[in-house]
C-alpha cells in the first residue's frame, strides 16, 4: 500500500518501503501505477467497509526522514 496520509503529520520526504525503495514525494511511474490501483481499491474495498489484509492503522515509520525537534 503505497497511500500514507494523516491530518496530523504534514508529507516526509524518504522511500517506501524502507531507507531504498520507491520515492516517496517525487513523480515516478510506480507511484502513477499506485495511483490508479487506488482508485479501484477505493470504490470496491473501502467504500464498502472491507479490511484491508496485512494494512494495519498505525502510519509506518520506516525509511522517513523526520525534521529535527526544535528546541525552545
Amino acid at each position: 500500500m503505497l497511500i500514507d496520509f494523516n491530518y496530523d503529520t504534514q508529507p516526509l520526504a524518504g522511500h517506501f518501503p524502507s531507507r531504498i525503495g520507491l520515492p516517496l514525494l517525487s513523480p515516478s511511474r510506480l507511484n502513477h501505477l499506485g495511483k490508479l490501483a487506488f482508485a479501484w481499491l477505493y470504490w470496491h474495498v473501502l467504500l464498502p467497509g472491507r479490511d484491508i489484509p496485512a494494512v494495519r492503522s498505525q502510519m509506518p515509520a520506516a525509511g522517513k526522514h523526520r525534521p529535527p525537534v526544535p528546541t525552545p
